[in-house]
């Protein structure tokens, strides 16, 4: 998915990936070249490789629901790229793919 798309859509609740285990609703607070930062109630902050993003949905109409205040200041890791933020999560848990066929 394009970065343009992101940066347009950043700061909004959207549901990424429409169906399946990885799909995740949450705000969209940043954007980096190939990565977006998403806030979601179940998992916290979670970091989406674009390139792997398969949808977007911004339910302009209904809305989607985050369903939880957003705490102010919330802290994660900003970096210029994915590989620069798993290189700021080295020796740290993490979870990756929580369960999906991929």
């Amino acid at each position: 998915m394009k970065k343009e798309l992101f940066l347009f859509l950043q700061g909004k609740v959207v549901k990424i990936d429409r169906g399946g285990p990885e799909s995740r609703v949450g705000q969209i607070l940043s954007v980096a070249d190939d990565y977006i930062t998403v806030l979601t109630k179940e998992d916290g902050v979670v970091f989406y490789n674009t390139h792997h993003i398969k949808s977007v949905t911004d339910n302009v109409k209904q809305g989607l629901d985050l369903q939880f205040d957003i705490p102010e200041g919330v802290e994660y890791i900003k970096a210029q790229d994915f590989k620069s933020v798993l290189d700021n999560l080295r020796f740290r848990w993490v979870q990756v793919n929580r369960g999906g066929p991929e």
